[in-house]
């Protein structure tokens, strides 16, 4: 009898596991594109609301900045970094898609890390962080990780699955020393159900991550050296069906606070604070209707109206909106390294 109850168990464990009315998997990770994100600084959250088909209301959030993240295909990235994750005949830190992050911050001083890329792969199994390219205190520096990290469990991301990583890289940093970084991940999935955001409402799936890094440094002048642990980070993650990028964001550091990241759609009233991170210029403006855009590698130009309706879009650097009423518009100009977004007067 006993061994029939413990059967019973199993068996129930797996149709529950199974029971999840949505599936994430590594058509639903981020594609190189252009997503809009919007941050709030600190929110009430309890990480213990979550279970099985549970409804997640965040539709309170109202938003402190809005930025846009870009992701971009790796033949696209920095040159100096192509053979580090561009190389076939290294599959396993192969990536398939980049994010910009600029400048990052560390627990070593004497270390400034500009210019930052992180290196994504998505496969069929799991989606993974594989390396990053950075500019170390004005030299470029591929910081490889020996083991992956990974960002979701396996695929098909089911109820209560998890997994972990222990990522380890390093380099030699002129006139100091060495500098290297430990990042101890672990993954749950720990709930799925429907989450509403002020983008909108979704079925999604929820993982809980812990993060913890240890930042190394050795000084060869002194034959010395020191190690940093950071803060506990615990993030929260909503994936949803053909999104790309997490819906949902929450985390905390060191147990403080919470901050929330979700996607969002663009708004008038952030659209001329948007990133600005490479010279581009549209003239003439004001403009009685032909403008030229000139910019370095230009993907696409959208032109929305002060409302935040989208009214032209062309892969152009030459654009006409004589068609349209005069007033305000803005030009959001994306290339493959980022974006800029630029007020515009029509007479």
């Amino acid at each position: 009898m006993r061994y029939l109850i413990s059967a019973l168990n199993v068996l129930l464990i797996v149709i529950s596991a199974n029971s999840q009315n949505i599936t994430i998997d590594e058509n639903d990770l981020t594609i190189p594109n252009v997503y809009t994100v919007s941050t709030v600084n600190s929110i009430t959250f309890n990480p213990d609301e979550t279970e099985e088909g549970y409804t997640w209301d965040f539709s309170f959030l109202e938003y402190d900045t809005q930025i846009n993240d870009t992701f971009f295909a790796v033949s696209s990235a920095p040159y100096v970094y192509q053979f580090s994750y561009n190389n076939p005949l290294d599959q396993e830190h192969k990536a398939t898609v980049v994010k910009k992050t600029g400048n990052i911050s560390n627990a070593v001083q004497v270390i400034e890390i500009t210019d930052n890329y992180d290196y994504y792969k998505n496969s069929t199994s799991k989606y993974v962080k594989v390396g990053s390219g950075s500019t170390i205190n004005g030299v470029p520096t591929v910081m490889k990780y020996d083991n992956v990290e990974n960002i979701t469990t396996q695929f098909p991301l089911q109820i209560y699955e998890t997994n972990s990583s222990v990522s380890t890289s390093g380099t030699t940093i002129p006139t100091i020393g060495y500098y290297g970084q430990t990042v101890n991940r672990t993954n749950e999935v720990d709930g799925y159900g429907t989450l509403i955001t002020p983008y909108g409402t979704f079925e999604t799936v929820r993982i809980k991550s812990v993060i913890n890094i240890r930042d190394t440094l050795y000084y060869d002048d002194y034959s010395f050296g020191t190690a940093f642990n950071r803060p506990e980070t615990i993030e929260y993650n909503w994936f949803a069906d053909n999104q790309f990028i997490p819906i949902l964001t929450v985390k905390t550091s060191g147990g403080s606070s919470y901050s929330a990241t979700y996607k969002d759609s663009l708004a008038t009233t952030n659209l001329a604070t948007l990133n600005k991170t490479s010279k581009t210029s549209v003239f003439p403006n004001p403009t009685t209707g032909q403008i030229i855009i000139e910019c370095e590698n230009l993907n696409k130009v959208e032109v929305y109206s002060v409302s935040g309706k989208l009214v032209k879009t062309s892969v152009y650097n030459k654009i006409n909106i004589s068609d349209e009423e005069k007033g305000v518009y803005f030009i959001k100009v994306i290339t493959k390294t980022d974006i800029n977004t630029i007020k515009l007067i029509l007479n």
